[in-house]
């Protein structure tokens, strides 16, 4: 995660296939809202990650379509992959108190 002034940056983490339902990412999660504190929390998803968009839903983020599509760097894609993705913005509002 990445603190801004006006908000916290969630980089997307990952748990492996194997060690899902574990408690991990609700522990990863828990350390992400302990280091946003008050700050609005955003992260951004690849579209067909349908699963991920519902686990951040039930964690309170909400689709931002006010920033449009993520435009993720192409340098950083394989050429294969180029074109293929598309991503969304996701927010969760910040609490408004101190934790």
């Amino acid at each position: 995660a990445h603190r801004y002034p006006a908000f916290c940056e969630m980089r997307s983490f990952y748990v492996a296939p194997e060690r899902k339902g574990q408690g991990i990412g609700r522990a990863l999660y828990r350390r992400v809202l302990n280091f946003a504190g008050v700050l609005p929390i955003q992260v951004d998803v690849v579209e067909h990650m349908q699963a991920t968009i519902e686990m951040y839903e039930r964690w309170g983020f909400t689709l931002d379509e006010s920033r449009g599509q993520v435009t993720y760097p192409w340098e950083e894609w394989p050429e294969s992959s180029r074109l293929a993705y598309k991503g969304v913005y996701m927010v969760k509002p910040g609490s408004g108190e101190k934790r």
